[in-house]
């Protein structure tokens, strides 16, 4: 006789901060498929106004939104010291983003396409510590 796997149940809260609306969908829809309460915005300023009122575990964001910067949201959560890690993904490269923010905030950067099985792996090793 075979019995299912527990369901990992995960309490964290997430905000994904994307524009494209499939990537967003899609991305929304796997994470609370893998147990994540995850709010979605589509521009920097739903993300600012997201993160004060949230205040969620995580931010996947990315950085190029149409009316400004994801840098912006990352300075933001520096400024006002949210307790948020962040998660960028970007369609270039940002590897020099960890000279720029503490590690404390920048979790990870991530090249798109990214992997959501590979997502889902930081953001576990985030909410678990």
């Amino acid at each position: 006789m075979h019995f299912p796997s527990p369901v990992f149940t995960r309490t964290a809260v997430i905000l994904l901060v994307e524009d494209d609306p499939s990537l967003r969908l899609s991305l929304r829809t796997f994470m609370e498929e893998n147990g994540f309460l995850t709010h979605t915005a589509s521009s920097r300023s739903q993300g600012q106004e997201m993160l004060r009122s949230l205040k969620p575990a995580v931010c996947l964001l990315d950085l190029n939104l149409p009316d400004g910067s994801g840098l912006d949201l990352l300075r933001l959560i520096v400024r006002e010291n949210l307790p948020i890690r962040v998660i960028v993904m970007s369609a270039m490269p940002n590897e020099q983003l960890h000279r720029q923010f503490p590690p404390s905030v920048l979790a990870a950067t991530m090249t798109k396409p990214v992997s959501p099985q590979h997502l889902l792996d930081w953001v576990d090793r985030i909410t678990q510590t």
